[in-house]
């Protein structure tokens, strides 16, 4: 603190009332040393009424051991310009900055408009308000003096007789009082909750009706009637200010009691840093620059000059240390690293050993490659050339084939594509949910409806048996009045129709095909590669007879909902470009409105290729994770660490849940905090944490997960990871938590830890299973304790830290003799550097229950009790530029090293976190490298951008289909892990009713649950217990 306030008194720049960051103040002499030769030559030549500034942050670490350091380090932010310097000669004074609005470019924050005119095109006002919302900004006016007045006051001053030099100062005061200044404004977003925030942020007519309000004038009688005022009128008549643009917009601003609309050309930048600005090009060019080792002189270049900025300042950095004693070394710290060992990656026959963190998928298939038994294609960059449009998703199923990919069966994939391709015209909303649901009614009709007419086999996927939940591969067929029926495998049951014979009798008769002279059950493994033709279906006695299938009347023996079974599997969707807006309402239309999955590719990036199959092949491998079900277990590849098989070192030695947590904070006045949760469903018999399920809550905002947040959601991803481990419960959970600060972690323990148990606790007891502390006199009551739920491992990932790590030498990569080398893969700091409780053992004394468990827990304690402390500093990604960052794992609670649940689990040491940690992360099943977050909190932090681009549905108003069903579910907090099949999660979905009254009726779209084990509705299991989710109801009762 004491450092923070020193350098706000500095002449150094900052924002906000609690600046983390410093920023040096522009000096053309030290500008191409600061920012670097390529910030210099590219903006500040430019003079624009932005600038890059460089900042520094400087923070005391108390670390392990004692010891102390000054944690330093530097970053470049845009900020808009009170002034900036002149474009000719720097050492003019520097050129006030425009108002916002240019009369002379016709511009309002930089978007073109007719001055002359009120603002109509709602595309437009919608670019304005963006960029305005971009900006901080001052407003300001100055009233004319009232010359009458100010002599008729003179006079009566003098009369008074006041001195002169007093009458001066008075008249000085009243002018200054003509003067409104509202300072660093933001602009506002309407809410309907927020009471100050229910205005219209923008009025587009500063003299129409939109802006007018009652006033009654100063002076007149109380009982005379207010009048009707618009901006321009108020500002004409009442403050004497004539507006030059009086049909552009308003803005309201607050500033304390006093509010309203104000001309937008009263409207002035303010110094302040960008909102959304998008310069993600410029800034990797600046930190290509100063990669690495470089990084450390730039730093300290930094350093050097704000200690310079700083020395007139009464504090300055080295006399704030003076007076605790301290001084400051100007090198930076050098340490021994661990480089921890990488795992083999293994294919189907193949293995790959992966360089610096990354592996290619050249002739490879896949472990456990998926079944994708029907697809849609829809197409935003469709051209007037057909075959060439359909040449990018040849190409891809070409290669998905390649990395063995099941295709739907008995169809020619060329043709199909042919058959089933939609192009979309425009990136209206409009225009894209129509087309979509489009795509999908071709595809439904053409795996469905119209296979009838073709002799090839029916249309192949996974069914869920309604009673018990379980999948089964089956034929499904269309029979009348939109009814499906399902051929289930002999093996299961043996009749597929009733068939009614001339004499009315009944007998049961299964489905075949006839190729050539011989009759061949569906189920043939000859039908698998397809190429075989069918010359006609026919019904089988079980004597071995057969009759036409037109012969008789007949019906089928069991009948399914749509719902029990996906048509389409996943949707293709190739976009013109990187458009975020298109993007986010692709995925709102296929994964809340329609419960399907999506890939999308980018046409631009597509054709950049020069290696097209490498492209093709990694969205191969996000297909291959989505489309994963129990049934195929789809995974691209296994891993296998030294001499251990069968997955991760510790992870396999005992049933253990790892959990991945990640809280998104949503925009918007009305802000929510979106907790998304994350479980692997793999046993310790599978190889390792690559199939996911997951669930969604959305709360208050908030840095801690409430409890009844947390306890619904872990019990909600422990039934996921219960029932595809087919009624094993874990024993041991590892918790890997991000969206957190140093600050709350003793929140954590006692909320977020407590509703862990708490859960485990309640579904121990819904699943039947007996709970030792149950009785209360000795027991925890059913409140979860150490004795009756799993051990627990609490580790929080920090990502946003100062810390990097960098070769000690300079080191230039082979290809490119102008990069710098990062640390490699696997670099891992463990000491020095970590917090000082960390080397307390704070985390392994953690008290357990102080119930006495029952006789028949196998709870042990191991004999090492100590530990020098876990935290670790890990960089898993491999940095080609750049300067590489790790993640700082903090363990909080490791019961894990202090408690043993069965004879074969390990103690889990430091080494072991580090390693498991680092195994975990090539297991991200969309990219063929190691990724710096571990992938089960990668894929929460994920979902949780996708729910929070989807919650301003909730002020929508669209105009093609109703929006009330989405509103009611976004609002009530019921779980969004019905809503979404999730990415790479491979969780499975069930469709359930209908939301939208207003969209195309459609039966099977509607709620999506994610269910990892199988595909279960609000339905019983043989126990009695809910097999998966309660049935959701919104207000509007759908």
């Amino acid at each position: 603190t004491a450092l923070k306030n020193s350098m706000i008194a500095s002449p150094l720049k900052s924002e906000g009332r609690s600046p983390r960051m410093f920023y040096l103040p522009y000096d053309p002499k030290t500008a191409g040393m600061v920012l670097g030769k390529y910030m210099d030559r590219q903006f500040i030549q430019r003079m624009g009424n932005t600038l890059p500034y460089v900042g520094i942050t400087q923070a005391i670490r108390f670390c392990h051991n004692g010891n102390i350091f000054l944690n330093v380090d530097s970053g470049l932010d845009w900020f808009n310009l009170d002034s900036r310097p002149p474009d000719s000669n720097r050492q003019q004074a520097p050129i006030p900055v425009l108002q916002v609005l240019h009369n002379g470019r016709g511009t309002i924050a930089g978007i073109s408009v007719d001055l002359s005119r009120p603002i109509t095109d709602p595309r437009i006002r919608g670019d304005i308000e963006k960029a305005l919302g971009k900006l901080t900004f001052h407003m300001k006016y100055v009233k004319p003096n009232d010359v009458e007045r100010e002599e008729a006051c003179k006079k009566k001053w003098h009369d008074n007789e006041v001195p002169a030099d007093e009458i001066k100062k008075k008249i000085s005061q009243r002018r200054r009082r003509n003067t409104k200044l509202y300072r660093n404004k933001r602009l506002l977003k309407k809410s309907s909750t927020h009471p100050t925030h229910q205005k219209d942020p923008i009025v587009w007519d500063a003299s129409g009706e939109e802006s007018a309000f009652d006033l009654q004038r100063r002076g007149a009688p109380k009982e005379a009637p207010s009048e009707r005022f618009t901006v321009a009128r108020y500002f004409q008549e009442i403050l004497k200010i004539p507006l030059r643009f009086k049909h552009m917009p308003a803005v309201f601003i607050k500033d304390g009691r006093d509010e309203g609309h104000y001309p937008i050309e009263c409207i002035f930048q303010a110094f302040g840093k960008l909102r959304q600005e998008d310069n993600n090009a410029h800034v990797l060019k600046f930190n290509d620059e100063f990669a690495s080792t470089m990084r450390l002189d730039q730093v300290q270049v930094v350093k050097r000059e704000a200690e310079r900025v700083q020395r007139d300042s009464a504090q300055h950095l080295a006399t704030l240390l003076q007076q605790f004693h301290l001084t400051a070394s100007d090198e930076p710290l050098t340490l021994t690293a661990t480089v921890l060992k990488q795992p083999v990656i293994h294919f189907k026959s193949t293995s790959s050993t992966p360089q610096d963190g990354s592996w290619d998928l050249r002739d490879v298939k896949f472990a456990t490659p998926a079944t994708m038994t029907s697809f849609a294609i829809l197409d935003f960059a469709a051209s007037r050339d057909l075959e060439r449009d359909l040449e990018p998703f040849e190409k891809l199923f070409s290669v998905m084939e390649k990395h063995g990919i099941e295709m739907p069966r008995s169809i020619d994939a060329k043709k199909a594509i042919r058959s089933l391709f939609v192009a979309v015209e425009s990136p209206d909303p409009a225009c894209i949910f129509k087309r979509f649901m489009e795509g999908l009614e071709r595809a439904e009709n053409f795996f469905l409806r119209d296979r009838d007419t073709q002799y090839t086999l029916p249309f192949f996927t996974n069914v869920v048996n309604a009673e018990t939940g379980q999948m089964i591969k089956s034929f499904v067929r269309y029979w009348e009045d939109s009814k499906f029926y399902v051929i289930l495998p002999h093996t299961l049951e043996e009749a597929t129709h009733t068939v009614i014979m001339p004499d009315g009798s009944e007998e049961q008769v299964r489905y075949m095909a006839v190729v050539g002279k011989e009759c061949v059950d569906l189920f043939d493994s000859r039908f698998e590669k397809g190429g075989i033709g069918i010359s006609e279906f026919v019904y089988q006695f079980p004597d071995g007879q057969t009759i036409k299938t037109s012969e008789y009347k007949s019906r089928p023996f069991r009948i399914v909902e749509r719902w029990q079974f996906e048509c389409p599997s996943i949707v293709f969707v190739r976009l013109k470009d990187d458009n975020a807006q298109v993007y986010n309402f692709v995925k709102l239309v296929s994964n809340i409105i329609n419960g399907v999955q999506s890939q999308c590719f980018v046409k631009s990036k597509y054709e950049g290729q020069n290696r097209k199959d490498q492209y093709c092949s990694n969205i191969a491998i996000k297909v291959n994770t989505k489309l994963f079900t129990k049934i195929t277990g789809a995974r691209a590849w296994n891993l296998k660490l030294g001499n251990i098989e069968g997955g991760i070192p510790w992870l396999n030695q005992a049933p253990t849940m790892v959990m991945g947590l990640s809280l998104t904070r949503a925009g918007g006045s009305d802000s929510n905090t979106v907790v998304t949760g994350s479980v692997s469903l793999d046993h310790k018999d599978d190889a390792g944490t690559m199939q996911m399920a997951q669930d969604v809550r959305i709360q208050s905002s908030g840095n801690v997960v409430t409890f009844e947040n947390m306890r619904v959601l872990t019990k909600t991803l422990a039934l996921q990871y219960y029932l595809h481990n087919d009624r094993i419960m874990p024993v041991r959970v590892v918790v890997y938590r991000n969206g957190s600060s140093e600050g709350n972690f003793d929140k954590l323990l006692e909320s977020e830890v407590a509703a862990l148990r708490r859960a485990f606790a309640d579904l121990r007891c819904d699943t039947g299973q007996i709970d030792p502390c149950t009785r209360k006199e000795d027991g925890c009551g059913g409140e979860g304790c150490t004795w009756c739920t799993p051990i627990i491992t609490y580790i929080v990932a920090l990502s946003q830290h100062n810390l990097r790590v960098v070769p000690a030498e300079r080191a230039l990569a082979r290809r490119d003799r102008d990069t710098l080398l990062n640390v490699p893969s696997g670099t891992c700091v463990d000491h020095e550097v970590t917090p000082y409780l960390d080397g307390q053992n704070i985390a392994a004394q953690w008290p357990a229950s102080p119930f006495n468990p029952s006789k028949d827990v196998p709870l042990r304690v191991f004999e090492q009790r100590h530990s020098s402390g876990f935290d670790f500093l890990l960089t898993a990604q491999g940095g080609l530029k750049g300067t590489s960052k790790p993640i700082f794992y903090r363990v909080i609670l490791n019961e894990n090293f202090v408690w043993r649940p069965t004879s074969s689990c390990e103690q889990l040491k430091k080494v072991d976190i580090q390693q498991m940690t680092y195994a975990m992360s090539f297991q991200y099943g969309t990219a063929t490298k190691a990724v710096r977050m571990v992938p089960v909190v990668k894929y929460s932090v994920r979902l949780g951008n996708v729910v929070a681009a989807y919650l301003p549905c909730k002020k929508a108003t669209c105009a093609f289909y109703d929006m009330s069903g989405i509103v009611a579910l976004l609002e009530s907090l019921t779980s969004l892990s019905r809503l979404f099949r999730s990415f790479g999660s491979g969780a499975t979905v069930h469709k359930q009713s209908d939301l939208f009254e207003g969209a195309q009726k459609r039966r099977w779209k509607g709620v999506v649950w994610i269910s990892g084990a199988s595909r279960v509705g609000g339905r019983r299991n043989e126990d009695g217990h809910s097999a998966q989710f309660q049935s959701l109801r919104t207000e509007n009762g759908s």
